[in-house]
């Protein structure tokens, strides 16, 4: 044992008390912060940023616009969707989402929408030719109030427009899709929450409805998040069985435990006090961080009960397993840092 190892594991064993209590004080202040925990809204940072596809559809976005999408897909399994039924269902929900917060109303596009337009000429009494401009929403309308003709030719208008057959309706007619713009989706879990209730009022055992886009994808994911929770409770379970297998005492389960959680909570703490977020890539940090400091409490465990039954003194077993690992820890903590420090060199912003 060198002579700086020695003085290093004196110092621990003297001022133990003022370090633990130290320990203690951080990690309720970590712990405070972890209510300030949030999910990382920028899912589509998981791409990489460099690549052709990714810059151009990042060009695309800031040209257009149109990024903050959500889409709706309704199936029906008996008819198709320019039955009465099916079409009351696509009015009721576009109403709804127009009228929800940070949705575009004029941004909202489906086969019963104002935006979309049957534009067809005629003669007036006169001959001359006229243009005329009708809405699919007041199309609708005059299908809804039973208009048998009206729906023949609000069908054949849909069939023959290649900007919606296909685009829009299926080609078998069974599904079609609303596109709903957002001003934002910051508020991902109200859009989410939300949208999820309007379809779930429409849907039977003749309809199905699917969800997708970004504020979609996100209140899933926060959603499953709540479960890591349960998650993290059963793995700490499990590695509190493996360690009283290993050791069979209290100490040989609680310190390790205690080691690692110490670890989590102030990472995770840190990356909330510094208004950093959580995000799909780093959810698993946590798990992996707790068991690699459950890996080196067990070996520092085991190095005491070595020393322990070779000296059979308690303070002399902790200095010389504290004095002998101090390099090999060391080691240990540099080598886990440069490990996690590679993932910047990986060309995922999210990751990064």
């Amino acid at each position: 044992m060198s002579p700086m190892s020695r003085f290093f594991a004196q110092k621990i064993i003297r001022y133990r008390w003022i370090l633990f209590i130290t320990v203690l004080a951080i990690t309720a202040f970590f712990s405070y912060q972890l209510k300030n925990i949030a999910l990382d809204e920028r899912l589509t940072d998981i791409a990489p940023q460099g690549h052709p596809y990714v810059r151009l559809s990042r060009y695309m976005t800031q040209v257009f616009g149109g990024h903050a999408m959500v889409q709706i897909a309704m199936e029906v399994k008996e008819g198709d969707v320019f039955d009465r039924g099916a079409l009351a269902k696509l009015s009721r929900i576009q109403e709804r989402l127009e009228r929800l917060t940070d949705v575009v109303p004029g941004g909202v596009v489906s086969i019963v929408s104002r935006k979309l337009k049957h534009i067809y000429s005629t003669t007036d009494e006169y001959g001359y030719p006229v243009l005329n401009v009708e809405s699919l929403k007041d199309m609708v309308k005059r299908v809804m109030d039973g208009g048998e003709k009206e729906a023949v030719v609000y069908r054949r208008v849909l069939l023959n427009d290649e900007s919606i057959y296909g685009p829009i309706v299926s080609r078998d007619k069974k599904s079609t899709i609303i596109n709903a713009q957002l001003f934002s989706d910051k508020n991902y879990l109200y859009l989410f929450r939300n949208i999820q209730d309007i379809v779930k009022k429409e849907e039977d055992s003749n309809t199905r409805f699917y969800l997708s886009g970004r504020s979609i994808a996100m209140g899933h994911l926060s959603t499953y998040m709540k479960g890591m929770i349960v998650l993290f409770a059963v793995a700490i379970g499990i590695t509190m069985v493996l360690l009283l297998f290993a050791f069979g005492t209290l100490r040989g389960v609680v310190i390790p435990l205690w080691a690692g959680l110490v670890t989590v909570v102030w990472g995770l703490g840190s990356e909330a006090l510094l208004g950093l977020k959580i995000d799909i890539m780093s959810i698993i940090v946590p798990f992996m961080i707790m068991a690699i400091e459950v890996s080196h409490s067990v070996q520092i465990l085991n190095r005491y009960y070595e020393e322990f039954d070779r000296w059979g003194d308690n303070r002399k077993a902790v200095e010389e397993a504290l004095g002998h690992l101090f390099v090999p820890g060391l080691s240990s903590i540099v080598t886990d840092g440069a490990g996690f420090a590679t993932l910047l060199f990986v060309p995922f912003r999210l990751i990064q």
